[in-house]
C-alpha cells in the first residue's frame, strides 16, 4: 500500500483514497408531497397516500362550472379575451429613430476620433466656424430632427388607421 501525503495527519489511512459510502440513508433528500387544499389534512404519522396529487400541480378550477358568482372584472376579462383576438404589438417609432439619431452621432463620433488625422480636421473645421455658420447648422439639425419625427407621426397615423375598422373611422 502506498502512503497518503497528500495531506498533513493523513498517516492513520492506511488506503490513499477515501472511501464514500453509497448505501447512506437517503430521508434527508426525500420531499413531502403538498397537500391539495381540498383534501383532508394529513397527519405527520401517517404516510401521504400517492392518490392525491399536490394542489401545485392541478389545473386551475374553472370558474363557470362552479356556482359561485364570478367577479364582474375576471367575467369582462374572459369574455373579451374569448371574443376578440389579440391586437398586434406595436412598433415604437419614436423610439426607432431616437435609437437611430444616437447611433449615428455615436458612430460619427468614434469614425472621427479613431484616426488623428480627422481629429485635427475636425478640430481645425469647428475653430475655425463663424457664429453665424455654428448657428445655422444647429438650425439645420433641429429641422432635420423635427423633420423625422414628422414622419414618425404619418407613420403612427397611417398604423392607427390600418388597425381600426373602417366602420368607426
Amino acid at each position: 500500500m502506498t502512503e497518503n501525503t497528500s495531506r498533513p495527519g493523513a498517516e492513520h489511512l492506511d488506503d490513499a483514497t477515501d472511501v464514500i459510502d453509497t448505501d447512506a440513508a437517503t430521508e434527508a433528500f426525500a420531499t413531502t408531497p403538498v397537500p391539495s387544499p381540498t383534501a383532508a389534512p394529513v397527519s405527520p404519522a401517517a404516510p401521504a397516500s400517492p392518490a392525491v396529487e399536490p394542489a401545485l400541480f392541478l389545473p386551475p378550477a374553472d370558474p363557470a362550472a362552479s356556482g359561485d358568482e364570478v367577479d364582474s372584472v375576471y367575467a369582462a376579462a374572459s369574455v373579451t379575451a374569448a371574443n376578440e383576438p389579440a391586437p398586434k404589438p406595436t412598433v415604437r417609432w419614436g423610439a426607432l429613430v431616437w435609437a437611430l439619431i444616437f447611433g449615428g452621432s455615436a458612430a460619427l463620433t468614434l469614425w472621427i476620433l479613431v484616426d488623428p488625422a480627422r481629429r485635427l480636421a475636425a478640430d481645425a473645421w469647428i475653430t475655425g466656424l463663424n457664429p453665424l455658420a455654428a448657428s445655422l447648422y444647429a438650425l439645420i439639425a433641429v429641422g432635420v430632427v423635427v423633420a423625422m419625427f414628422g414622419i414618425v407621426g404619418l407613420i403612427r397615423r397611417g398604423e392607427r388607421a390600418r388597425r381600426t375598422p373602417a366602420s368607426a373611422r
